[in-house]
């Protein structure tokens, strides 16, 4: 089923039931359906972002919001040594190609395998395999507690204050980034402002029967512009891994791909700028504004 609102949910509150047991259903699906237990990593994690985008849109009349949007969080988080590993290697991949032959093949991969020892958990309960196992339990009870959500509005009144929250936070936190011209954002202020954003495309998913085609093209602007935000994170951290794993044999190629990272990083600053202009012109009032006449208009008149 699409992760959206319907005309026909008969409120919002079994409308947000539905729509949370559809993404933990899919959430289990992954991992029943996977043969290598690092394949799932990626769709776990995507499902709970979803289920927690939206829990913020109407976290203001869910008196159980800060219980569940814990409680997905720390599933994702189960899960977040063997996704950096992975980004982090996938990085050095990527970056590896662009060195034109600076470095000798066996001396980078002697490096990536240095990487790999250095950034792989030591504790069995962060494997794939172990947290998995912990996820499983975790979403089943997820699941159930699920079909007794209660909200205590319905409506726009049950959505507004969610949607106006997510927007204005990311509308004024990346708007100080984009101030933040000296030495770039730092990784914490990008993080948090993605954060915001990243609500708001979920947001315009779940609202996207109002307006398909301009909901649409919204999340596509949306979209581009967290994973964009998302890339850059990723290259911070992955320059963290790098500084913290140092070791005197790799300096010369830890310092080649610090460069590289930040051409990157800087390149994607650029992209950031662009993106953030086209979806954060209206300001926040006057996007809320908008979507209530969209919803009015969509639910017949009906606030």
């Amino acid at each position: 089923m699409a992760y959206r609102l319907r005309r026909k949910d008969r409120s919002i509150e079994k409308a947000v039931r539905r729509i949370a047991r559809e993404q933990i259903g899919k959430a289990l699906n992954a991992i029943e359906d996977c043969e290598n237990p690092a394949e799932p990593v990626h769709d776990i994690r995507k499902h709970c972002k979803k289920l927690r985008g939206l829990l913020r849109l109407v976290r203001g009349d869910f008196a159980d919001y800060a219980q569940e949007n814990a409680a997905f969080r720390d599933i994702a988080a189960r899960l977040a040594a063997p996704r950096t590993t992975r980004v982090t290697l996938t990085i050095f991949d990527r970056l590896r190609d662009d060195m034109n032959g600076t470095a000798k093949g066996k001396a980078l991969a002697d490096y990536r395998g240095f990487l790999a020892e250095a950034i792989i958990p030591d504790r069995p309960a962060d494997t794939p395999a172990a947290a998995l196992d912990e996820c499983r339990a975790l979403l089943e009870d997820a699941a159930q507690r699920a079909r007794k959500w209660h909200l205590d509005d319905d409506g726009w009144s049950a959505i507004r204050g969610g949607l106006a929250r997510s927007y204005s936070r990311g509308f004024d936190r990346f708007a100080r980034l984009s101030a933040d011209v000296s030495d770039g954002p730092s990784a914490s202020a990008l993080h948090d402002a993605r954060k915001d954003l990243k609500d708001h495309w979920y947001h315009t998913r779940l609202l996207e029967n109002l307006d398909p085609a301009k909901m649409r093209a919204r999340a596509r602007i949306a979209h581009r512009l967290t994973e964009a935000m998302g890339d850059h994170h990723d290259l911070s951290d992955f320059e963290s891994a790098l500084n913290a794993a140092g070791d005197p044999r790799h300096e010369e190629l830890r310092e080649i791909l610090l460069v590289l990272a930040r051409r990157d990083r800087a390149i994607l600053e650029e992209r950031m700028r662009e993106l953030g202009a086209k979806l954060l012109t209206p300001a926040p009032d006057a996007l809320v504004k908008d979507w209530h006449g969209l919803w009015k208009r969509w639910r017949g008149g009906r606030g």
